[in-house]
């Protein structure tokens, strides 16, 4: 690419963005409200085959009061209730190859524990956790299943998922 000498700033390149006009950036959310405190809320997903696309996931978790957040690998999990994405290029007909559940029925949370955090505080009003909204990002393997656990700290705790996700080449995870 060739500038103007015109400009002094380098450009920038938001790659999530430029995803959005290739049709290949896809948004699934979700809401639950009232849940109550111990017991986990799962959303369970499975990556698209390595021949379709490398998928980048972005997890962003807000809850209140707070929650513990869990992401697990290597999940094994039935059932629940399908939850669909949108491709963020309204134009493009290109539709997701992952797909992603809500309220699964876990035998096993998986393998590999990605990570783990506090988001929010364990009491209404309280100051005990660091941020009531966290955002995180992975690149899944392939063919791969994935499970969100997401364990209210109090009582009355709402939650909202949403999972912005890229790919390269091809279409998107969810």
């Amino acid at each position: 690419m060739t500038l103007p000498v015109s400009i002094v700033a380098r450009p920038r390149v938001n790659l999530s963005h430029h995803r959005i006009h290739e049709g290949r950036m896809f948004t699934l959310t979700a809401i639950a409200q009232n849940l109550p405190a111990n017991i986990p809320k799962y959303y369970f997903g499975t990556s698209p085959p390595i021949q379709i696309s490398t998928a980048h996931v972005i997890f962003v978790i807000t809850v209140n009061p707070g929650a513990i957040f869990e992401l697990f690998e290597g999940t094994v999990a039935s059932g629940g209730t399908q939850l669909f994405s949108v491709n963020n290029d309204r134009n493009n007909p290109v539709l997701a190859t992952g797909t992603f559940f809500e309220d699964p029925i876990v035998t096993s949370e998986g393998t590999t524990k990605l990570w783990e955090e506090i988001i929010g505080s364990p009491t209404v009003g309280g100051i005990g956790g660091p941020k009531f909204r966290d955002e995180d990002e992975i690149v899944t393997a392939s063919a791969t299943n994935y499970l969100l656990k997401i364990t209210p700290l109090a009582n009355n705790t709402d939650l909202t998922v949403e999972i912005p996700a890229y790919s390269q080449p091809g279409p998107g995870f969810i």
